[in-house]
């Protein structure tokens, strides 16, 4: 009998982050100039401590964003550990109010605050510097599509994960514009958004 050789973990999320209609190019090429590409759109969401926090309160920060929920067996775990490497990158401007982390929760009503403070404590997120939202999920899928950040989510027919949705994340400056938007499944595209959150963060003429 001849057997098959078992698919490494990492071949599901890939496959469904790669999916048509999740995962196009990134939005700025790594290296290049870091156009404004547009506004992010007015929020405000719970954070993990049962706080309100609304766009305005992230301006003069430089933040990076991404989609996920807590119970994803596919792509979030990835997103997040890359989240965590940019975490890793900018410790002391995210301890100094220079930076931010966001995490936005596709499935809300399983992901209330005490959910995404256990979640956020178990990855290092600490609260005031990597913000994990949660709100009325119509708001949150909403900012995610096509009136936000452009990101595709959708639900799925599968009861193990239900939510298939887009595995980049976001670089916004200062002023709420979004400046790129990185492949977090890609290590060469997450040193890319390093880079280029480091230029924002070192040069206020960017």
């Amino acid at each position: 009998m001849i057997r098959r050789p078992r698919l490494r973990l990492l071949v599901l999320p890939l496959a469904l982050a790669l999916a048509p209609g999740l995962v196009s190019c990134d939005r700025q090429p790594p290296g290049g100039p870091l156009d404004e590409l547009w506004p992010v759109p007015a929020f405000t969401f719970t954070d993990q401590t049962g706080a309100q926090v609304a766009n305005t309160d992230l301006r003069g920060r430089v933040w990076a964003a991404d989609f996920f929920f807590t119970s994803c067996p596919a792509i979030c775990p990835l997103l997040t550990r890359a989240m965590g490497q940019v975490r890793d990158a900018v410790t002391d401007e995210l301890a100094a109010g220079d930076a931010a982390l966001v995490g936005f929760s596709l499935q809300p009503e399983h992901d209330t605050p005490a959910v995404l403070a256990a979640y956020g404590a178990s990855h290092g997120a600490r609260p005031g510097q990597w913000y994990l939202f949660t709100g009325e999920r119509s708001d949150l899928w909403r900012i995610s599509q096509e009136a936000g950040f452009k990101l595709a989510v959708s639900a799925t027919d599968d009861p193990s994960n239900p939510i298939a949705h887009d595995g980049r994340i976001s670089l916004v400056d200062r002023a709420g514009q979004v400046r790129g938007i990185y492949n977090g499944l890609d290590p060469e595209a997450v040193q890319a958004l390093i880079r280029d959150m480091k230029r924002l963060l070192n040069d206020p003429n960017l």
